[in-house]
């Protein structure tokens, strides 16, 4: 039964496009992604816990929280060197 759907979305470049997940960038260098948020529909409170269960105290000291595919916060530090090669395949930070 999976194995129809599959060859579909291998061979329909659009469709697997539009049914593909990809993680979205939600908070960056301290600052929340309004429209990512609101798109995403995820409120604020769920990114503070993310960043409390972290152990960071203060949102200044984030440089990005991303929401993945399975629908978990990844929350990265901010830091002297915040290369973005973890971030390269987030939706949302190509516009920044």
């Amino acid at each position: 039964m999976q194995f129809i759907p599959t060859k579909i979305l291998v061979y329909s470049t659009n469709l697997y496009k539009v049914s593909r997940a990809t993680p979205q960038l939600l908070v960056f260098e301290g600052k929340y992604l309004e429209e990512n948020l609101s798109s995403e529909i995820v409120v604020k409170g769920e990114i503070l816990s993310a960043i409390r269960h972290r152990g960071i105290q203060n949102i200044s000291d984030v440089h990005a929280v991303v929401l993945e595919t399975d629908s978990t916060f990844s929350v990265i530090k901010s830091s002297d060197d915040n290369d973005c090669y973890t971030l390269q395949d987030v939706d949302g930070l190509s516009a920044l």
